[in-house]
C-alpha cells in the first residue's frame, strides 16, 4: 500500500460492514493512513447491500 501511495494512486475501502468497525480494523493494522476514503454501512442498515 505504501508503494501505491508513493505512486500517487488513490486507495479507497468500500465495504458492507459498518463503517465504525472498518475504521477500527484499519487502525488496528496501522493501515488507515493509506486510504483516501473509507465507505461502509450504517447501523440503520443503509449501504449494507452489495446488490446496488
Amino acid at each position: 500500500m505504501k508503494s501505491l501511495n508513493e505512486q500517487q494512486f488513490t486507495l479507497v475501502v468500500a465495504t458492507s460492514k459498518p463503517i465504525v468497525f472498518t475504521g477500527q480494523i484499519l487502525k488496528y493494522f496501522n493501515i488507515d493512513q493509506y486510504f483516501e476514503l473509507i465507505v461502509g454501512s450504517n447501523f440503520d442498515g443503509t449501504r449494507a447491500s452489495k446488490l446496488k
